[in-house]
């Protein structure tokens, strides 16, 4: 019995899933995070995180219980996804597109 657990193991073992492609990793990823998440996976700072919210150009939410002062600032992941991507192009066409 413990040969055919261990043949069963190593067959499953051996499949895999289809490649990934640089760049795709739309599919694996949240769609809100937190600021914490933001600096990992984006390098931008908790500060010019809050310009950017406070200018529009990327979306939050803050989760809070009705009369409480503190709550869970949530950042929508795909949006700072997109102005990263309008900074890309901007820079590529030489125009100058700050925060």
């Amino acid at each position: 019995m413990r040969q055919k657990q261990t043949q069963t193991h190593t067959a499953s073992a051996t499949k895999t899933a289809a490649p990934i492609a640089p760049g795709d990793s739309g599919a694996v990823l949240p769609e809100f995070g937190r600021l914490p998440d933001v600096q990992r996976l984006y390098g931008l700072k908790r500060g010019f995180c809050y310009q950017l919210i406070n200018s529009g150009k990327i979306k939050s939410v803050c989760l809070r219980k009705p009369g409480a002062k503190t709550g869970c600032r949530l950042i929508h992941l795909q949006s700072v996804r997109e102005f990263l991507l309008k900074q890309l192009d901007a820079a590529s066409s030489g125009k100058a597109g700050g925060a």
